[in-house]
């Protein structure tokens, strides 16, 4: 089983509606998130105790479990392994057959082509959190394991749209995008459903229509 934390900001708070700003007594958004993941593993003990009395076998606990590690969390070491497992993926080549996914041209983009397979049936849903990181595991024991001692991290999340331009820079400078776009209200489908081959250079920019509908709290 694994559990996926993000943790927001300090200092942004939610207050009940009917509050007034004068109030003292405010939630932190990091407040709940810590209280959720107390609940989580509680109830995950509490399940792996029952089965145990049920004479069942469970070696899931909340010492067992893995905890996903939002980026933003990360130490430097453990931010430069995960970069590192992203650039390992795309050195290796892709085990997706081209009869399924023609663009595919390296492992990272067997994960893309899986998130694009999906991306209709797992964002705005009560299940987008655990969909989204649905194939993480499996990369975990294919290829994470074998380059970095860090864990497991959630996924980067580097939304099309208008903005920045392609990277020139960095870890990630100069690298070619192989899938997509799909689901873009500012950019044209890519050929074959998103799954053809359609390079171009990796941009990290931000995607109004999204921002606008769900990165705002009013």
């Amino acid at each position: 089983m694994l559990i996926s934390t993000a943790v927001t900001a300090p200092g942004r708070v939610l207050r009940d509606a009917a509050s007034s700003a004068t109030v003292s007594s405010v939630i932190t958004l990091d407040d709940l998130q810590q209280q959720a993941n107390t609940n989580t593993l509680a109830a995950l003990d509490k399940r792996h105790k029952e089965f145990i009395k049920q004479g069942q076998k469970s070696t899931c606990n909340s010492k067992t479990v893995v905890i996903r590690k939002e980026y933003g969390n990360l130490s430097a070491q453990e931010k430069m392994d995960y970069i590192n497992v992203v650039l390992c993926l795309q050195g290796k080549m892709a085990l997706t057959p081209t009869s399924l996914v023609p663009g595919a041209r390296s492992r990272y983009d067997d994960f893309v082509a899986t998130h694009i397979n999906q991306t209709l049936i797992i964002h705005y849903t009560a299940t987008s959190l655990s969909g989204n990181g649905a194939y993480i595991p499996g990369r975990n024991d294919t290829v994470l394991t074998a380059v970095t001692p860090s864990g497991p991290v959630a996924p980067l999340r580097l939304t099309p749209g208008l903005g920045g331009g392609c990277i020139s820079a960095g870890p990630f400078g100069n690298l070619t995008v192989s899938l997509g776009p799909l689901g873009n209200p500012n950019a044209a489908p890519g050929p074959d459903g998103g799954l053809g081959y359609n390079p171009r250079c990796l941009k990290r920019d931000i995607n109004p229509t999204t921002a606008q509908r769900f990165n705002n709290l009013t």
